[in-house]
């Protein structure tokens, strides 16, 4: 996979977190007025060192196949961090009681519903969809780069 590759399905990461329901946001969203019905969602600190110090090697081919992680957001993550936390403290009823990523999902993880508003919008825009992983933590998708971009 070349960088150009990479930065594509980053760009893709960070888009489809800014219009997609349930899809995590990296940073801060600040919202920022328009003369549209709804705000824009500015992230700030977004931009992966990856992507940042990329160099651009040229276009893609539109038709070349690629493939994307589309991250989904954790509703509750201070609990998360908490147990997390239990997890790896001596005396703790959480102590070393590590779950497998199913129990992740269901406890953790987006829910359902929102999962499936995911995958039926990528689905939407024309992408092939992975079904979600077990963990509910991302959905795999792919597509054309002519359309991704």
């Amino acid at each position: 996979m070349n960088r150009r590759l990479t930065i594509g399905a980053c760009t893709v990461a960070l888009a489809a977190a800014t219009v997609v329901p349930g899809v995590a946001t990296i940073g801060h969203a600040t919202p920022t007025r328009t003369a549209g019905p709804r705000p824009i969602q500015t992230l700030l600190n977004s931009v992966p060192r990856l992507v940042r110090d990329a160099i651009d090697l040229g276009s893609i081919n539109p038709l070349q196949t690629l493939h994307v992680v589309v991250p989904l957001a954790i509703p509750d993550q201070p609990s998360l961090e908490r147990f997390v936390t239990s997890e790896y403290t001596k005396g703790s009823a959480n102590f070393h009681q590590f779950i497998d990523p199913v129990t992740f999902g269901a406890r953790y993880g987006a829910p359902a519903q929102r999962t499936g508003l995911v995958v039926r919008t990528l689905r939407r825009l024309g992408l092939t969809v992975s079904p979600p992983s077990s963990n509910r933590l991302f959905v795999k998708a792919a597509g054309p780069a002519g359309l991704l971009e």
